[in-house]
Formats: structure tokens, sequence, C-alpha cells
């Protein structure tokens, strides 16, 4: 194994990975690997000793096992390699632009785009005045705009398949918009960490004294933050994200750093019609005092016009009316069972379970959705926004049952103990530094009128993912409670799963109903 390259490359690694089945034939293949993100190599109690992100591709007919054998070849910067870019930003507004070059040829940067700017600055002057008479200020302003925009453009940087292609902001470092291909759709999207300051007392105290009502593990109640929650704030302390590019014939990824304890990884795997964005958040810092709700943020220009579906336990879709976001407001038409609804919390309030997906569309052009890959809760607070609740660390109870904050770290005392003096203690005290939580949304955009169709093929994948095993040698699987994404032909029925009946005397095989195209309620 190796750690990650500097400047402009990585470590690259080659690994030979041979199928065990000999019903399909043996077959082999070197695949390279690139070294595991240095942001992930270095969280807290990391214990394992991989070092290598190996992928490759293969087929998986229902019911079926697959066994490879995986043997690591050479290493070495430039070998075999699965990148030919690598992008990075810092915090700084002087970012440099590399190309992972041959090892013959130079890594320079091509572009610092300040001394660009300035440059290209000097010569629009130079040729301005030289040229003064001849062109009109209508021309001079057109090629100003045009040389703007081409540098910006080099300052973009963009991943994509056959299907999606995404592109990031070289400054920000953050999503700009996505395109499905394949129906000619095309929207901008702005992807954000966010944390809301939990509330703790009073409006102005930070401590658990007595005041008003705190957030804690059943409770959602964010403090000082605007009524749309529009000031929540960013988990950089610029909004930006550093950023690297990797590709590859099978994936391209960019990774994002927001934070010491906030990554992302965005990845685009080929034939993929969804974007998959891996985030690990923790530990949440509490050092100021203040415990904190962190949620990811995708602002989108799609007119939801207040509207947004949740999905009813993993079923069906469930239209939602965004209700006003305003304190002490009466909304007759968010809460359907109570006419005079009473808005005390305008954005705890508008927050719902996901156990799926949460989509938005405009009835027209568009649908744009979030899938899942745990329950957690969701929300859409102002239109073309949708967030997803990723992490709590809170320093309060809220007083619900639990009689203690919702503040897990590593370990935790017994609820009963006694200090080196002799004296019994009745709460436990908390041991080592918050948790790591690490999960997956997958972007999809589609048209309104096939939106159910790629939400529930989608669910399917996300649910239904291959198990993987890993040992010294090949062990059959049990085909008890074995999965299956296969059914009859035109995709409306699928085998949901697969029990062996008491006794051995036959199967019981349950089946999922997935006709409909359109995602209504």
């Amino acid at each position: 194994g190796g750690g990650a390259g500097g400047g402009g490359g990585r470590e690259i690694g080659q690994f030979r990975v041979t199928s065990l089945e000999s019903e399909l034939g043996v077959e082999s293949c070197v695949v390279p690997a690139t070294a595991i993100a240095s942001p992930l190599q270095q969280l807290q109690n990391h214990k394992s000793a991989a070092t290598w992100e190996l992928l490759f591709q293969t087929s998986l007919p229902p019911f079926s096992v697959q066994a490879f054998l995986v043997v690591p070849l050479v290493s070495g910067r430039g070998a075999a390699s699965i990148v030919d870019a690598a992008f990075t930003t810092n915090a700084n507004p002087t970012a440099h632009i590399y190309r992972h070059a041959h090892p013959s040829e130079s890594t320079e940067p091509l572009l610092s785009h300040r001394t660009h700017a300035h440059a290209h600055t000097e010569e629009r002057t130079k040729r301005a005045h030289t040229h003064r008479r001849a062109r009109t200020r209508t021309h001079a302003r057109a090629r100003t705009v045009r040389e703007e925009d081409e540098a910006q453009a080099l300052l973009t940087t963009e991943i994509e398949n056959e299907f999606v292609s995404v592109a990031f902001d070289g400054v920000t470092g953050r999503m700009m918009w996505m395109k499905n291909k394949e129906d000619g759709l095309a929207i901008g999207v702005d992807q954000n960490l966010h944390w809301y300051e939990s509330a703790q007392a009073g409006d102005k105290d930070t401590t658990c004294g007595d005041g008003q009502q705190k957030s804690g593990a059943y409770i959602f109640r964010p403090n000082h933050t605007s009524a749309d929650g529009q000031s929540a704030a960013c988990v950089s302390t610029n909004c930006r994200a550093v950023i690297k590019v990797l590709r590859s014939a099978l994936v391209s990824e960019v990774q994002q750093v927001f934070a010491d304890w906030a990554t992302q990884t965005v990845r685009l795997y080929a034939g993929a019609r969804h974007v998959e964005i891996e985030w690990t958040v923790g530990p949440v810092p509490i050092e100021d005092g203040i415990g904190k709700e962190v949620v990811s943020r995708f602002s989108t220009n799609v007119s939801s016009n207040g509207y947004f579906l949740t999905d009813s336990n993993g079923r069906d879709m469930l239209k939602r009316k965004r209700c006003v976001t305003k304190e002490g407001a009466i909304d007759t038409q968010c809460r359907p069972s109570v006419p005079q609804y009473n808005v005390t919390e305008p954005v705890a309030g508008n927050f719902y379970p996901i156990n799926t997906a949460i989509s938005l569309s405009d009835s027209v052009d568009a649908t744009v959705g979030v899938a899942v890959d745990r329950a957690q809760a969701g929300a859409s607070l102002v239109d073309g926004q949708i967030e997803l609740m990723v992490h709590r660390r809170l320093l309060c109870d809220d007083n619900r049952g639990v009689a203690e904050p919702l503040n897990e770290t590593q370990s935790i005392s017994p609820y009963d103990w006694v200090d080196p003096k002799g004296n019994t203690h009745h709460e436990p005290y908390r041991i080592g530094k918050g948790l790591v939580v690490r999960g997956k949304h997958f972007l999809f955009l589609s048209p309104p009128s096939s939106g159910a169709r790629a939400y529930r093929k989608l669910q399917d994948e996300i649910y239904y993912h291959p198990v993987i095993a890993v040992g010294d040698r090949f062990t059959p699987a049990q085909k008890h409670g074995v999965h299956s994404k296969g059914g009859p032909a035109g995709g409306v029925k699928e085998v949901g799963g697969v029990d062996e009946m008491a006794g051995g005397e036959g199967i019981a095989a349950r089946t999922n109903h997935r006709g409909r195209t359109a995602i209504t309620p």
C-alpha cells in the first residue's frame, strides 16, 4: 500500500482480480487502484490497515454468488494511471489547476487565475488604447464578457458519463449544475453543508438552565436562526471546499474537504443515471459550548411552488405543502387536519421523516430528488431547495424521557460509578471524542413524467445492494434471505425476498409492485 501523493497527483497501485466462478470461466484482469483520501485516513480510531480503493465491474445475476481473488502487484506514481486530471482549490483566491501528467511530462500549474486575470486585464487595456477609435464600446464590452466567461470556464471542473454530467465551481469547490443528457435537462444546483445552532435555554442563553424548550434526542429546535433556515452557518469558515478530481473508465469522483470534521466524495459511475454523494461528518465540534445540527442542503433553480414529495415508509410518495416560514403565523393550507395551524417552529415544523427519498418538481420541466441510504429528516424550506439532516451533537436534554443530552462519544462510563474518593455518582460521563457518521445521498434528475421510474429503480439498487464478504478463502453463501432485483419482463414486479419454509418443504416468495411511472401522491 501507500499514502497519498503530493502536488497534483496521487499514488497509484495495481491489483490482479481473478474470478473464481467455474461456470463463468476463469477471468483475470489487472485493475488500477488509488490511495484512500488522506482526510479519511486521518479519521479518529481509523484502525484499518487498508490504504487503497479498488473498483472493478462485474455481472451479478439474481440469486447468485460470485467470488474473486484479489492480489496486489505493483505501485508507483504514474503506473497504470487511472488519474487523467487532478483539480485543487484552496481557501485563498490563488487557486491552481494541475494536470496529472505522464512522469516524463511537466506538472507545472496551468493557471493561477489571479495572475491570469491580471495579465488579461493589462492586455485588454493596451488593445483598447491602441484601437480605441476603431472599436465601439459595445464591441469592447462584449469582448470583455467573453474573455471573463473563458477565464471562468478554466476555473470550472466537470465530471460526466454517457447519461449525466455535473460541474463544480473552481473557486468555491461546490457543485454548480447538473445535466441529464439522456432527456436534455439541465438545472443549477449548489450543494453545501450547514449547521443549525441548537436551542439550549433562553433566546440568548447558551447554558442548559431553565428556559425555553431545548433541542435534544426527541426535539429539533434551532436557535438564532431565520424563519426560513437560510441563516444556518456553513460548515466551512468561508462556505468553500477544497477539492480534488480523479477520473477512470469506471468512475469519476470529486473529493471535497469542507472542514477537518466534514468531507464528501461525489462519484459518477459509468452507466449511472444518478450522482452518489458520500458524506463523512464528525466529530462535530462543541468546544464553543454550542450544540450543532448538521444538514446537507441542495439549492436548485427548480420552481417547486411550495410543494415537495416525501416517501411513505419507503412505498408511495406523499405530497407536502410547506408551512409558512414565519413564526406566529396562521397557516390554513399546510396541515389538512389542522385548519388553523399556528406556526410556532417554522424550521423544525417543515421537516419530515425520509426513509428512501425526497423530491420536488416544477410539474413541467424537471423533477430533482435525493435518495438516502438510511432514515433521516428532510425539508424544503424555500422553493427549489432540499435539505437532509446528517448529524446532531447536542449539549442539553430536551426533557422528553432520555434524561441526558444527545452527545454521543467513543464510549461512556456506567450510569452508576464510584470515583477515586469513594463517592457514588448516578450520572454517566462521556469518554473520548464525538462520533463520526458516514452515509450516502443519491442525486437524480428526470422529467416529471418519469420521476417515479427513476426513483423506484434507484431505491431498489440502494436497498438490494450486493453484500460483500472478505476472507482468506471462499465459502458458498446460503440461499436463505437472498434478495433479487430481477423480475418478469416489463419490470412491473420484482422478487422482494425468498425464505425457506419450515421443514424444508419449499420456499415462500414475496413480490413488490412498481408499476407507476410518475411521482404522484
